[in-house]
């Protein structure tokens, strides 16, 4: 009786440390898929870095003539945005018969938004806070020494920018812009051909 427990122990600690090999295996097999899907999740998301660029743009205003814009936007986590921008109108100088005159729109502003990414686009809708400029130039008309009349009004505006651009390069976008200020003085819009520069195509191509 004795041998056969004495026999039959050996086996039992055998097939234990056979148990435990094994579950020892397994532990480092799961280990080693869950690293190395965690750094296979790293390296895509590396492929995609964040974008920031420049751009200005030229077109039409509300005010009837001109329209310029010129930001500089960088992303920032969860495609949120943040941009930098100043903007612009001004109407042709009109004359009547006794006045001319002339009007601009200038306004600086920060602004936060979101972005869309797809491989060879990029798209962004803004909003924000900026100061507004309203510059406006009275005088009269044929009389040498009447006085010319500059009065600059300033106020606090709401701006709302919206970007779009092909990306074709890396570093290089063409596009548009469009903007509106809401102020208490002068509200404009305008829309503008744009060009960006910066890093622009975050997906890597694939032909």
């Amino acid at each position: 009786m004795l041998n056969f427990i004495t026999g039959y122990l050996p086996c039992t600690h055998h097939h234990f440390d056979m148990k435990t090999n094994i579950l020892t295996l397994l532990c480092l097999a799961i280990m080693a898929l869950t690293s190395k899907t965690a750094l296979a999740q790293q390296s895509d998301n590396t492929k995609i870095p964040n974008a920031y660029w420049a751009s200005f743009g030229a077109g039409a205003s509300s005010l009837g003539a001109l329209s310029g814009m010129y930001s500089v936007n960088v992303q920032i986590p969860h495609n949120w945005l943040v941009t930098v921008d100043l903007d612009g109108g001004a109407n042709r100088s009109g004359k009547t018969y006794d006045t001319n005159y002339s009007q601009s729109v200038i306004s600086f502003n920060i602004l936060a938004g979101k972005m869309a990414r797809q491989k060879f686009s990029l798209f962004t809708l803004s909003a924000g806070l900026g100061l507004v400029d309203v510059h406006t130039g009275l005088g009269s008309y044929g009389l040498q020494d009447a006085p010319y009349i500059n009065k600059d009004q300033y106020t606090l505006g709401i701006p709302i920018v919206i970007q779009g651009y092909l990306v074709g390069l890396q570093a290089f976008g063409i596009g548009f812009s469009g903007n509106i200020n809401l102020n208490t003085i002068k509200p404009t819009a305008g829309i503008n051909l744009s060009f960006a520069l910066g890093r622009m195509q975050t997906h890597t191509p694939r032909f």
